[in-house]
């Protein structure tokens, strides 16, 4: 009888005055049979698992430990004869199903088959050390050499999910470490000029839509990126004005933040020709202010993709309260 079958009349049994005898049938292996896993890393050391289950493909059923010795690296999983695969769930919540060498994180099919016949078997999984916890890491650069530790690294999972950012460091180098395996885009964040680039192959991109994926399988990633002269900013010219048109000369042109509590970042005097060339940065809107004696202007530009030319600025007698 079943552990959760009703119990009728029929399978009562009455004990009075003498010895009742029964015959039961019990079924070869009723508990299943015994598989022994052990769990080690590729130095022979236990490798402290949360779990690990038996998956049988042809009627898509899991079988869970009965027993677990996690100090030990030892499982043990009654199953039935059949073909398994088995799955290792890592303490930090990382996992695949165990191959040849290690474990793959992409599907089963390269995943390690294990016949179970009709006696209890003993599996020896290896999972290298450091599987799991890779490393993605590189160096940052200027075109012209110079690192550029004015960057702040991010990595983004493909479920949308961020590792927790890395600076880079003094002599452009930078690392962080990744315990979930699957791809990845790099971020570079500028905070001077509050601007986001992407690796686009050997190259960058201002556009996320254009990053490139990486794969974090079984090996670190390492990158070496070079930022271009002139990433995130481009260059905006043109020529300061009077009322009647006249060229002003020495006139202060400074590219400030939209938001006028902030401090302009770039400043540059017209020349004799009252023209002026500044670099501004990109996908953020800035103001364009020109100052020469009474003279004011205040303008709002944002730049996107290319540089802006040929701005002509007419300056008009400042109010009483402007700055």
């Amino acid at each position: 009888m079943s552990s959760d079958q009703e119990i009728g009349d029929d399978d009562l049994i009455t004990v009075a005055g003498g010895d009742v005898r029964l015959d039961v049938a019990i079924p070869a292996r009723p508990c299943g049979l015994p598989i022994r896993v052990k769990v080690r890393d590729s130095e022979g050391m236990p490798r402290t698992a949360t779990d690990i289950r038996a998956y049988h493909k042809d009627t898509d059923t899991w079988t869970y430990p009965r027993s677990r010795d996690i100090d030990s690296g030892l499982f043990h999983l009654p199953v039935t004869p059949g073909t398994y695969r088995f799955y290792v769930d890592l303490a930090h919540g990382c996992g695949g199903f165990a191959t040849i060498s290690g474990l793959t994180f992409f599907g089963q099919d390269q995943a390690r088959q294990f016949q179970v016949a009709d006696t209890p078997i003993d599996v020896d999984l290896q999972v290298p050390v450091g599987t799991c916890q890779y490393e993605i890491a590189g160096t940052l650069h200027h075109k012209d050499g110079s690192p550029a530790d004015d960057f702040v690294i991010w990595f983004h999972h493909q479920d949308n999910s961020i590792i927790t950012p890395a600076q880079v460091t003094e002599d452009g180098t930078f690392g962080r470490e990744a315990r979930e395996p699957g791809n990845y885009t790099i971020q570079y964040y500028w905070p001077d000029q509050r601007c986001n680039v992407y690796v686009l192959g050997d190259t960058i991109t201002l556009n996320p839509a254009e990053a490139e994926q990486f794969k974090l399988v079984d090996t670190d990633a390492y990158h070496n990126i070079r930022i271009p002269d002139g990433t995130c900013e481009h260059q905006i010219t043109g020529m300061v004005v009077n009322s009647n048109g006249a060229p002003v000369v020495n006139a202060m042109v400074s590219i400030c933040d939209s938001d006028s509590g902030v401090p302009c970042s770039a400043s540059a005097l017209t020349d004799d020709n009252g023209s002026f060339a500044l670099f501004a940065p990109i996908n953020s809107p800035y103001r364009l202010i020109v100052r020469h004696g009474d003279m004011y202007a205040d303008d709002l530009f944002s730049i996107h993709d290319a540089d802006i030319t040929g701005i002509i600025v007419t300056l008009v007698p400042s109010e009483p309260n402007d700055g």
